[in-house]
């Protein structure tokens, strides 16, 4: 797969969809979490501002999300967890 910045965008977004207003994949990958858009907002807020870079890989934005979420949230939280299955359901992993 390459991955180009739209490509990359495209999967970002619907990681942060799915860890913010539930639900499930379309393909059926992932459950529905009770989630607060806010955490969601700040996870991904956090990972874009601080950590993204423009040459990133799927790999790298999925590990900056649960970097951000450690630093928010900490490394056993729930939230942590959540950003994971997130982007499992979208196949990044």
């Amino acid at each position: 797969m390459t991955e180009s910045m739209c490509t990359i965008q495209r999967y970002r977004k619907y990681a942060f969809y799915l860890l913010a207003q539930g639900g499930t994949h379309r393909l059926g990958r992932c459950g529905h979490w009770n989630w607060k858009r806010a955490k969601a907002e700040r996870i991904f807020f956090r990972a874009l501002d601080k950590l993204y870079v423009t040459s990133e890989t799927f790999s790298q934005a999925r590990n900056d999300t649960i970097k951000a979420a450690t630093d928010l949230y900490g490394a056993e939280g729930q939230e942590v967890a959540s950003v994971k299955q997130a982007w499992d359901a979208v196949k990044v992993v």
